[in-house]
């Protein structure tokens, strides 16, 4: 092969080859949210939302993500329950406060932890248990307990299907877990 045709096809293949789209490297995907993590994400979720009683149209709609399929019918439930309980206690002219309208129902304290952290991970009834230690007040007033957040796996990620209420008080916003308040109308 004369000297020229090599000069040829080595100045075609550089052309082609500055031609050709570059090869886009793909970073390594990052892992999927732990248990753990997605419970801390969920519970900063609804403290920054400030969530009094059951959730509002706006707050619904930020946590629906965060919910499995089952908690959120429940949700919806109660909420169309709730509105019902409003317009007939304004036809009556009750001054009553209307029910689920205030107190923290994801969690045993009423008034609503002031910090949450997600600090243990296990397994019952085919779903994701995370221990949450939980606190209101500071110190010397300081309360502290652990509820339990119970999250069901949806594809690769986790969502919060009920919360078991841990604290020992008389005064709570619940009985035993969110579902079964949700469950208990009057």
């Amino acid at each position: 092969m004369s000297t020229a045709l090599r000069l040829f096809l080595t100045s075609l293949l550089l052309w082609l080859a500055a031609c050709a789209a570059p090869v886009e490297q793909k970073a390594p995907s990052a892992a999927p949210p732990t248990a753990l993590e997605v419970a801390q994400s969920i519970f900063d979720q609804i403290a920054a939302l400030r969530i009094s009683g059951l959730p509002d149209d706006t707050q619904m709609a930020a946590l629906a993500p965060w919910l499995s399929d089952e908690l959120r019918q429940s949700m919806d439930a109660a909420r169309a329950w709730q509105k019902g309980e409003i317009e007939r206690m304004q036809r009556e002219g009750s001054e009553d406060k209307p029910p689920f309208i205030e107190g923290d129902l994801f969690g045993s304290l009423f008034e609503g932890a002031q910090s949450t952290r997600a600090v243990a991970v296990g397994e019952a009834d085919g779903r994701i248990v995370v221990t949450l230690d939980r606190s209101y007040g500071s110190d010397p007033d300081r309360v502290v307990w652990q509820d339990r957040a119970l999250l069901v796996r949806v594809g690769d990620g986790y969502r919060l299907d009920d919360v078991e209420y841990g604290g020992d008080w008389a005064f709570q916003a619940g009985t035993g877990t969110l579902r079964n308040t949700l469950k208990a109308r009057q």
